[in-house]
């Protein structure tokens, strides 16, 4: 059974577990854990699963996923969000191999240099720094679907399946 999309909740998330109603048992990517600095992030069920700041916060962090974009392609993704969200910003996107992944300072990480794009729990798309309304606020429960069209060079976001 999926869950009633009420409000930004989507999936019926406890501390314990998250169903969303997905079907999917294979994956064809997973976050890397090149890209994962061991102090501020920790992986989890076949590196599905993410954990940021388990002891405490020393500036921002991101992660990658594992199989780079390749031109004349498009793709798509989710991403559960299975615990509250709090703090400076919590951003889901798309970045360059040249794209920050860590820094002392507290900031919406994805998005802050031209080499990322990404959508915040805030509502707000950032890129090159800047920040725009882009959509509605997710928490706990949401899903953020991401489709990169290499083919033409759009970036689109979802918000509980669906388009914004």
């Amino acid at each position: 059974m999926v869950p009633v999309y009420k409000d930004r909740r989507f999936c019926d998330c406890t501390t314990d577990s998250c169903d969303c109603g997905e079907t999917l048992k294979e994956y064809e990517w997973v976050w890397d854990t090149n890209s994962a600095d061991p102090e501020s992030i920790v992986l989890s069920c076949q590196n599905r699963e993410t954990l940021f700041h388990p002891r405490s916060s020393q500036g921002t962090t991101a992660i990658r996923g594992t199989t780079p974009f390749k031109s004349g392609h498009v793709y798509y993704w989710e991403v559960k969000m299975l615990s509250t969200l709090y703090g400076t910003d919590v951003v889901v996107g798309v970045g360059t191999k040249n794209a920050m992944l860590n820094t002392e300072n507290y900031c919406s990480l994805v998005g802050n240099d031209k080499e990322s794009w990404g959508y915040s729990y805030r509502g707000r798309r950032h890129h090159n720094g800047e920040e725009w309304s882009y959509g509605n606020r997710y928490d706990q429960g949401s899903i953020i679907g991401v489709k990169l069209d290499m083919w033409n060079g759009n970036l689109e976001f979802y918000l509980n399946r669906k388009p914004l």
